[in-house]
């Protein structure tokens, strides 16, 4: 797919990393990789094109989740519950073959976003989550979510937490604190 910059579909107040190339070529693969690892909405809004609408509906009826909206592209679809539920079914590989559950977890073990969960546990704890972030001008409103398996030696387990005010880096330090109350106790 040949990126091109009116793809990215939110502003993101947290850039990734490493941005996508105005008209150059990505594999799909690589596409994937920027979406997860860098948080990339570019990279996410190309990779939607490709996907049947009918088909992300029967994933999610699958896997329980209710869409929220009739409307298959609206980007408010997930409950935290649902949202836990993904890294359940990836650690537990009841959805994917395991070695493509797998690939996916240590894919969001790669990410780069490292100042909510990640915070929050020792450095060289492996961490596999996701963040999202949203602002709604209209109530100056910020959103950031924060969703893994942090990997404690012996005594894996999932976090996911979602938080809603006024400034990104309160929300970054609530959820810090959080991951580290629950890392510690």
């Amino acid at each position: 797919m040949t990126y091109s910059a009116t793809e990215s579909a939110f502003t993101q107040a947290i850039k990734p990393e490493i941005k996508l190339e105005y008209g150059k070529e990505y594999t799909v693969d690589e596409l994937i990789t920027h979406m997860i690892r860098y948080s990339d909405n570019g990279a996410t809004s190309v990779l939607y094109t490709l996907i049947d609408k009918n088909k992300l509906k029967t994933i999610y009826d699958d896997l329980g989740v209710v869409i929220t909206s009739d409307d298959i592209d609206s980007s408010d679809v997930m409950t935290i519950k649902d949202y836990a539920s993904f890294f359940r079914i990836l650690y537990n590989s009841s959805y994917l073959q395991r070695d493509n559950s797998e690939k996916a977890l240590q894919l969001l073990s790669q990410s780069t976003f490292e100042d909510g969960i990640v915070a929050g546990v020792p450095k060289g704890v492996v961490v596999a989550h996701k963040f999202g972030e949203r602002y709604y001008p209209q109530t100056r409103e910020n959103q950031l979510h924060d969703c893994g398996i942090i990997y404690k030696s012996s005594n894996p387990y999932l976090l996911c937490i979602m938080t809603k005010g006024d400034k990104l880096q309160n929300l970054e330090k609530i959820i810090r604190s959080i991951s580290t109350i629950i890392y510690d106790h």
